[in-house]
């Protein structure tokens, strides 16, 4: 009896005995795809979350402002209004627009940037998030050069009268504007698409 009884025991004991090591080889760690964004090591989900958040508008606020003003604002105003009021209505629209790509110019290297240190850096990321680095990099050098050089020339010329080289500073603002819409583009592009490349 008393063996039969070490043996049933055995019997009861065995199965709980292998379902550890079971355990230990489902929790084995899975290699990390770096076409997808790390897991945060140095912050709260939470916060990662907001920072993403943070990132995400400014470059939305900058590329639609510049799509709506390109597309939509620029041709109505050409179509409506003659020369003198259309460079003064778009020199003062531009105005309050630049003053929210200042911003978000600030914002969203200092989030990237923020983003990038609680996922261990560069090392191992996937290519897209280089591109983005690379390209929106650009896009600051641009617009720094439209914000400091052609638009203060628009402001002088509408301000004097001079409308010949208020429209020559527009049609320098408007080409770079557009290049600067054609590369938000590409970034928004690539980092949708990125990943299944």
């Amino acid at each position: 009896r008393w063996e039969s009884g070490s043996r049933a025991l055995d019997k009861r004991v065995a199965p709980a005995n292998i379902r550890p090591a079971r355990a230990c080889v489902m929790a084995a760690p899975q290699p990390v795809d770096s076409r997808h964004p790390s897991t945060p090591t140095h912050m709260t989900p939470l916060l990662y979350s907001a920072l993403l958040c943070l990132h995400l508008l400014p470059p939305t606020l900058w590329i639609g402002g510049m799509a709506v003003m390109h597309l939509a604002v620029r041709p109505a105003a050409m179509q409506v209004l003659e020369v003198p009021q259309r460079l003064a209505l778009l020199c003062a629209a531009l105005g309050r627009f630049f003053a929210w790509v200042v911003g978000a110019v600030l914002v969203l290297p200092a989030t990237g940037l923020l983003m990038m240190a609680a996922t261990g850096g560069m090392r191992g990321t996937h290519w897209r998030i280089h591109a983005m680095l690379a390209i929106g990099l650009v896009m600051i050098a641009i617009f720094a050069r439209i914000r400091l050089l052609d638009y203060p020339r628009l402001q002088e010329a509408v301000a004097a009268g001079q409308w010949p080289a208020a429209g020559a500073a527009m049609t320098a603002v408007r080409r770079w504007v557009s290049v600067n819409l054609l590369l938000g583009i590409v970034v928004f592009v690539v980092v949708l698409v990125g990943p299944a490349l």
